[in-house]
Order: C-alpha cells, then sequence, then structure tokens
C-alpha cells in the first residue's frame, strides 16, 4: 500500500469500556482500565512492529461509543486513554484515539488540560454529519487538538466501487499524524556508503553498506552538502546516509516520496510564542502554539536559556521553540534522536 503512495492509519480495536453501547465481550472497569490501557498499548506496539509501523507512527484505540450517566465508566476511559498514552509514548510512538463525539471526546476534552491523565496525541471522531470540517466541533473547542492532531468520520457505513469492487467503507477527513514506514532504495555509490550517526559527514560512522545495496528509508532531512545535495536520509535503525547516494527521485533535493523528518512533542505551556530564531530575543512569528498541540520539531540548536533548557527546537516552517516546554525526551538538554541543527 505505502509503494502506490498510500499512508496508513493504524487503528487497535482493544479492550472497551463496561458501560459500552453494543454487545462487545471484552471490557474494562475502572480498577482494571489503567492494567488494560497499557496492556492493550503495548500488543499494539508489537502488531505494529511486525507490520513495519516504526517508532514515531500514531496508533489510534479505538474507543466506541458509551453510555455517560455511569460516571465510573467515564472515569476508567480516561484512565484507559491515560495508560494507553503514556504507553505509547514510553515504546517511541504517537497516541491517538478514535472516540464518539458525544461520548469519548466529551469526556477527554473534559480533562484536556487535567495533570492527573497523559492526554492523547490526536482524536479521530466519528460524527456522521456529512460535514468533513475538522473545526467548531460541538463537544471540543477549536483550541484543543489544533496542530495536525485532528480526524473526523463525517459518514458511516456505505458502498463504494473501486477499481471494480463494490467495498461496505466510511468516509473521513485527516489532518493527523499517520503511521512510519520504510521505503526501500539502493546504495548508488562506486565504494561503500557511510551510515552515519547524524545528518553530516562530520558525525562518526556506524556502518557501512555496499554499492547496490538496499536501505530501509523512513525520513529526510538537511544537513552538510554533499556533492550536489544537502539532503541527508535516515534509514530504519536510526543512522544517517547522504541523499546524493541513494537512488531516490533527486539526488540534489527533497523526494516527494518520502516525508521530512519531524519529532513530535505535546506543548505544555498555555501558548508558546514561536520565534524567527534560537532564542527569546528574537521577534515572534505567527500564531503561538497552544498547550497540547504537537510542535513537530526538525532539528535542535544552543540558543537563550529557558528555565532549565538552552535548546530551541526548529519547526519545518523555519520557526523556533523553547525546548523546555515540548515533551519530547528531556528539558533539560538534547533530546535523542533529533539531529542537531546545522
Amino acid at each position: 500500500a505505502t509503494a502506490m503512495g498510500w499512508q496508513l492509519l493504524p487503528t487497535y480495536v482493544g479492550y472497551q469500556p463496561a458501560c459500552v453501547l453494543g454487545t462487545k465481550t471484552y471490557r474494562y472497569t475502572s480498577s482494571t482500565a489503567t492494567s488494560r490501557g497499557a496492556s492493550d498499548a503495548n500488543d499494539a506496539v508489537a502488531k505494529a512492529k511486525a507490520l513495519g509501523l516504526l517508532p514515531g507512527s500514531a496508533l489510534y484505540a479505538d474507543i466506541e461509543h458509551y453510555d455517560r450517566n455511569n460516571s465510573s465508566c467515564r472515569t476508567s476511559v480516561r484512565g484507559y486513554a491515560s495508560a494507553w498514552t503514556k504507553t505509547l509514548h514510553a515504546a517511541g510512538y504517537l497516541a491517538g484515539v478514535y472516540v464518539h463525539q458525544n461520548s469519548g471526546l466529551r469526556d477527554l476534552s473534559a480533562t484536556y488540560n487535567s495533570v492527573s491523565y497523559a492526554r492523547p496525541d490526536a482524536v479521530w471522531v466519528a460524527r456522521w454529519d456529512g460535514s468533513t470540517s475538522l473545526t467548531g466541533w460541538p463537544t471540543a473547542p477549536n483550541t484543543q487538538w489544533s496542530t495536525w492532531q485532528r480526524a473526523k468520520q463525517y459518514r458511516g457505513d456505505h458502498n463504494e466501487t473501486w477499481g471494480g469492487v463494490r467495498i461496505n467503507i466510511d468516509s473521513d477527513s485527516l489532518r493527523a499524524p499517520v503511521a512510519t514506514v520504510a521505503r526501500r532504495y539502493k546504495v548508488t555509490s562506486k565504494t561503500a556508503l557511510n551510515a552515519r550517526t547524524g545528518p553530516s559527514t562530520s558525525y562518526p560512522a556506524a556502518r557501512s553498506y555496499a554499492s547496490g545495496s538496499t536501505l530501509s528509508v523512513i525520513c529526510q532531512a538537511s544537513g552538510k552538502k554533499v556533492g550536489t545535495s544537502s539532503v541527508w536520509d535516515r534509514l530504519s535503525d536510526g543512522t544517517w546516509v547522504s541523499d546524493y547516494y541513494v537512488s531516490t527521485p533527486s539526488n540534489s533535493g527533497f523526494s516527494s516520496a518520502l516525508p521530512l523528518c519531524t519529532y513530535p512533542g505535546q506543548v505544555t505551556a498555555s501558548a508558546l510564542n514561536a520565534r524567527t530564531g534560537p532564542g527569546a530575543t528574537y521577534p515572534t512569528s505567527g500564531s503561538a502554539l497552544q498547550r497540547g498541540s504537537l510542535a513537530y520539531v526538525v532539528c535542535q540548536k544552543s540558543g537563550t536559556k529557558v528555565g532549565t533548557s538552552s535548546v530551541w527546537n526548529k519547526l519545518p516552517d523555519g520557526r523556533w521553540v523553547s525546548d523546555y516546554y515540548v515533551s519530547n525526551r528531556s528539558n533539560t538538554s538534547w533530546s535523542a534522536p533529533v539531529p542537531r541543527c546545522p
């Protein structure tokens, strides 16, 4: 599917809340929700890895529509989603949830700023009103999950015909994280190609690939220029090779078939200013990032100290935010595997 140009939206159908509407057998209660959310997340990670869905992927837990009149059940959903989120984050994955607008979305929205529950990175909402809009939802304000963190199932089960095949599907609109997968290309250099620990020849070589070897490339980033290209390819093992010596569609710039390497983390401040450079003295630029939105970090660089950290994060649009307010691996120092900005 990815070779054909499709992106993947992995959905995990696990245990459901005790008050779920319907006949699903496997259910959790308020006393088992946390352990069940963690075990379902671990199972989802194992299944994702077996399918080639790499760390960095967003995995979406299916939480079906349930009876909100049961307060204990509402608490259990929050506990399940929180454990799901924490466990996926520990494994390097993003946490999404598929919820109904009148149950799961309403309850997770109510605890969006809670310090007791971990907030999912993205929401995929069932609201069959025929509208593709990802804003103006009645049960969650636009400030929540506001930055590439929303999907909507706007039409339920119906038949469509594609390629001469009649299938029963839903309709969705999407502006949210999806799966990270590797695409295969060849080494084009006449001699062995070094794979390095970062996107530059100044980083140590971790291993080498013979001419004609197959590489598993997951994304691209800017780095030190080699030949006609400043693009470097990140491999599935975390190492980097110069794109100049790889059979991607371009050896002078970025290739549209491959995504830009980003390392998203949730914003922890109520509103985080983005600036034109890596420091608090640079002018602000564009809209501030709201609490809980994803800061898609491209690379990191030293700048003026904020809180406990002098690290600043560069965003894909060229703006900068203080790493102190982004929940990645560290808010005191560099956050592996994010590369240093050239």
